[in-house]
């Protein structure tokens, strides 16, 4: 089974255990740099803080504005520390050179003398380069090592640091395969704040939920094996888990109606039309110029005058694209960064966007219909594996990002165009989502550190 699905414990009384006796623990979080380490971080730290236990969150990463936006901001981060020597590291890629290793020593060290002061019960790595020397750092203090992997092919951080890791908690069960190193790997989903998990709630993924999955080491060599509830035949599992198909898509005459012509005569409609329908726009948290662009050529050519645009832009592009919308007369909010997303999914009917692990898993708690544009350059390709997942199981639409933002453009009117005008498709595309959302995976990923927590703080179960 290709997608996440929330993990338990084999001892289950360990785990009431630990909810019932409260205990202060310190948990440090390590990496940072983007949107997509740093909110399923946040997103574990607010759970934490509402377990019942007294827990102070710490996050260890980069001095990006990125990243000191979202955590300085969080009321459940206790304290967020920018190491110089790790914001350096995380520029730079893993290679063998001198250069590389010395950077790597330095910012250990630097790491290491933090945790001699903080004391923390567990650390989490959050991936990404910016999480490898705190983690290094806690394993030569013998501190519990938990790792957070969010895409469906692991990070070479993560990879680097399977070896040496108590627990791996993947969001896409294929991720499993590259931590087996781990001594334990649970498939929990990624976690996304409270208020995004609340959008699933009430859906119908709730009534549609998989098998519990739990990947944990069963032979000496740390191989991974699933393992699922007893309770349900394979039958049961097809039969409750089958998607729908697609509508057939509208053949090509029907796509002549909207030509170049169009965006003028819709355009001149919108002051009497007004605009219902809401295209979300995400760029990543750092934006992208070149979506930014083909967004902006699609929307003037194909969209419909009752549709209006929200776009996250980057820092860099906010004011352009604002005044190009301005421009052409389309309806659009504009925004360098959306600091609440919840508004953002609560009002959108489609989403053009990268296919980042956080992007998507919140997409799917939200039920969007979405159109997935892989960013090419992503490390080993994760991006485009994260769109290939949600295309086959006719949860999103994926498009390659062409040479130039034209060209992407013009891919998106020829396969985001039909999800615009036709209802039955958003609303296919909005099912399958929704039931492969995980609104529970901070709750199960958070389980996982409070075993290990208590563990270290004396309070596990007695064997």
């Amino acid at each position: 089974m290709p997608f996440a699905a929330e993990s338990t414990s084999s001892d289950a009384t360990c785990r009431r255990s630990a909810r019932r006796t409260a205990v202060h623990l310190r948990v440090v979080f390590a990496g940072g740099g983007t949107g997509g380490h740093v909110f399923p971080g946040l997103a574990l730290a607010e759970w934490l803080a509402d377990s019942g236990h007294r827990t102070e969150s710490y996050f260890v990463g980069t001095n990006r504005e990125i990243e000191r936006r979202i955590v300085d901001g969080a009321e459940c981060v206790h304290r967020h520390f920018a190491l110089e020597a790790i914001e350096w590291l995380s520029g730079v890629r893993f290679s063998r050179s001198a250069h590389a290793a010395f950077g790597l020593v330095r910012s250990t060290l630097a790491a290491d003398r933090l945790l001699r002061q903080l004391q923390p019960a567990v650390v989490v790595g959050l991936g990404g380069a910016a999480s490898v020397p705190t983690v290094l750092a806690a394993r030569r203090r013998r501190i519990p090592v938990v790792l957070l992997e969010q895409n469906v092919k692991a990070g070479r951080a993560n990879r680097f640091l399977a070896r040496w890791a108590d627990a791996a908690c993947v969001g896409f069960a294929p991720a499993a395969d590259d931590l087996k190193r781990a001594r334990t790997v649970h498939v929990t989903g990624n976690p996304v704040r409270q208020s995004i998990a609340a959008l699933a709630a009430n859906s119908d993924s709730q009534s549609q939920r998989r098998p519990t999955e739990r990947y944990a080491r069963q032979s000496p060599d740390r191989a991974a094996c699933l393992v699922t509830e007893p309770h349900e035949t394979p039958s049961d599992h097809a039969r409750r888990t089958r998607l729908e198909a697609l509508p057939e898509p509208p053949r090509a005459s029907a796509l002549r109606t909207v030509d170049d012509r169009t965006p003028v005569d819709g355009h001149a409609t919108m002051a009497t039309a007004t605009p219902n329908r809401c295209l979300l726009v995400v760029g990543g948290s750092q934006g992208s110029r070149h979506l930014n662009d083909a967004a902006i050529a699609f929307a003037e050519r194909c969209l419909p005058p009752e549709w209006w645009i929200w776009h996250q832009t980057g820092r860099d592009d906010e004011d352009r694209v604002r005044n190009t919308y301005r421009r052409l007369g389309i309806s659009a909010r504009v925004d360098a960064f959306i600091e609440d997303m919840t508004d953002a999914w609560r009002v959108a009917d489609v989403l053009i966007a990268r296919a980042g692990a956080l992007t998507i898993s919140e997409c799917c708690c939200a039920g969007c219909a979405a159109v997935l544009v892989p960013l090419p350059s992503a490390t080993d390709g994760h991006q485009a594996a994260n769109a290939r997942l949600l295309e086959s199981e006719n949860a999103a639409i994926h498009v390659k990002q062409a040479a130039t933002a034209a060209g992407t453009a013009e891919e998106l009117r020829r396969r985001a165009l039909p999800l615009l005008r036709q209802e039955p498709l958003r609303q296919c595309l909005s099912r399958n989502a929704r039931r492969l959302a995980r609104p529970r995976a901070a709750a199960c990923a958070g389980e996982v550190i409070l075993e290990l927590a208590t563990a270290r703080a004396g309070d596990a179960c007695p064997k």
